[in-house]
């Protein structure tokens, strides 16, 4: 992308950023340049607004380094957070009669889907989902609880995980068989990123509608937000925000989706559009993969 217009970067007040393949580098932190630069940030009045496909636990020990961060949306934008008033908003949740259903028609399709799920009260997973993925739960910070079954709990999200399945061609396997919940007779929403499992939520339920629900209680403007992200469930967010980054590390459709991109998420992405923000530098369109 070639450098055009200015952006009106000092009407800022919220940044909004997906965490892993994003805000995290690799190894599952915050780099120094990209601490300072939220720091900064919050100096100059602009709220910082981790957007993720964690629970809550996770994303927030995962953002230990970064103090002042008043509200989280996780779980792909099923629960808005207040930390400062340990105060939790779950937006929708899915009827424990929709998902069962969506279960049992995964399950019809293939023996090779396994399944595991948040509720209100925790985390909880089919043994097969536990040991397919228990090294990449370990790393998030996931705690579950053995035998925990959610009966007839409404749940927050599922999440799908399949044997031998790359992320990309899981999702597109739970999309094809869960065809008519999605399209027919929408009921529910399903969301891909890097991890090596689909997440399903209640429909309209997405980072974009709890950002959106978010700004409008704290009076914010959607022009006066930018969103970082890097993977499919962050799209909602970024088409829905004023200003939108993809990482050079992003999928095609988020780099199609966004006005601007920054370097990848080991090269302070991040941090460089913040500084630039804060500097008046930021241009539409600029693509600053280049910068040093």
């Amino acid at each position: 992308m070639s450098t055009s217009t200015t952006e009106s970067s000092a009407s800022i007040q919220l940044i909004a950023s997906d965490l892993d393949g994003t805000l995290l580098t690799s190894r599952n932190n915050v780099s120094v340049r990209t601490q300072e630069a939220i720091k900064a940030a919050q100096r100059e009045g602009i709220l910082v607004v981790p957007a993720t496909g964690r629970g809550s636990i996770s994303a927030i020990r995962a953002l230990e380094s970064i103090p002042n961060l008043p509200w989280f949306i996780t779980s792909n934008g099923a629960v808005i957070e207040n930390t400062e008033e340990s105060a939790k908003t779950t937006i929708r949740t899915i009827s424990s009669e929709i998902s069962q259903h969506a279960i049992d028609q995964l399950k019809s399709r293939s023996n090779d889907y396994t399944f595991a799920w948040l509720t209100s009260e925790g985390f909880g997973a089919e043994d097969k989902f536990r040991d397919l993925h228990s090294q990449f739960l370990s790393r998030r910070h996931v705690s579950m609880t053995p035998g925990f079954n959610p009966g007839n709990d409404d749940l927050i999200k599922v999440l799908i995980g399949g044997a031998h399945r790359d992320p990309k061609r899981l999702l597109a396997s739970v999309i094809e068989d869960l065809d008519h919940l999605l399209h027919v007779e929408p009921v529910v929403t399903i969301a891909g990123s890097d991890a090596a499992f689909v997440e399903m939520t209640a429909f309209g339920v997405n980072k974009g509608t709890a950002l959106e629900l978010l700004s409008s209680q704290l009076g914010i403007d959607s022009n006066q937000i930018i969103a970082f992200g890097d993977q499919h469930n962050d799209l909602q967010m970024l088409e829905w925000a004023g200003h939108s980054v993809a990482m050079a590390n992003a999928v095609a459709s988020v780099q199609e989706q966004s006005t601007l991109q920054t370097k990848n998420n080991d090269e302070d992405g991040v941090a460089i559009i913040i500084e630039q923000i804060l500097d008046g530098t930021l241009t539409r369109s600029a693509d600053t993969r280049t910068d040093p």
